[in-house]
């Protein structure tokens, strides 16, 4: 009998995201199932969650969204480097940027932003930060031209800032948001959006 390892390895991979687990954890970062502070507190200490992901501690949103993307862009065979320290110096100064995943092929940076469904602090606010931070590029001589993808998931899709920034192409957008989108888009942002959009750019 013949046996196809290439075909295994695409069985396995479909059983896996076809778990109810893997659903529930996408549907976690997509915005789909929104739990309530107990739901949420049980899902991210589950045994379940700890054996999926291979973290023995009990996870945070942030690292499972970045767990949840590493997923993606393995099914899709894509090549990638996760948390590079990109080095850049002012004054003589080094200086480090360390985004979540590079992709090397699409010269394109992903920071993956996220908060629990049940957060009441302000990490939205930071979004603005990014451009700033990552206008650095310009100091470096591999990234200048280099890309960054910003990828909302979990209730940061839902915060009032953040909504602003995911729908500034909306005719109801405000000026302020349509003019910092585009002066982001200057400085290396190709886009803002949220997790169901990033397929479109991989």
């Amino acid at each position: 009998m013949n046996f196809n390892k290439n075909s295994f390895i695409v069985n396995k991979m479909k059983a896996r995201t076809q778990s109810p687990i893997f659903k529930k954890i996408k549907n976690y970062c997509h915005g789909i199932w929104k739990p309530n502070k107990k739901d949420e507190q049980i899902f991210l200490s589950s045994n379940i969650l700890k054996n999926t992901t291979g973290n023995k501690k009990s996870m945070n949103t942030g690292k499972l969204s970045e767990w949840y993307i590493r997923q993606i862009l393995k099914d899709k065979k894509i090549i990638f480097q996760e948390q590079p320290r990109i080095k850049y110096q002012i004054e003589n100064k080094s200086r480090y940027i360390q985004p979540d995943f590079f992709i090397p092929d699409k010269n394109l940076f992903i920071e993956v932003k996220s908060r629990s469904y049940n957060c009441n602090g302000t990490a939205s606010e930071k979004l603005d930060h990014i451009v700033r931070k990552y206008s650095k590029l310009e100091y470096t001589d591999k990234y200048k031209k280099s890309k960054l993808l910003i990828v909302c998931s979990a209730s940061e899709i839902f915060e009032e800032t953040t909504r602003e920034l995911l729908d500034y192409e909306k005719k109801s957008s405000r000026t302020y948001i349509k003019e910092f989108v585009k002066l982001s888009k200057k400085y290396n942002i190709l886009d803002w959006i949220p997790l169901s959009k990033l397929n479109k750019y991989i």
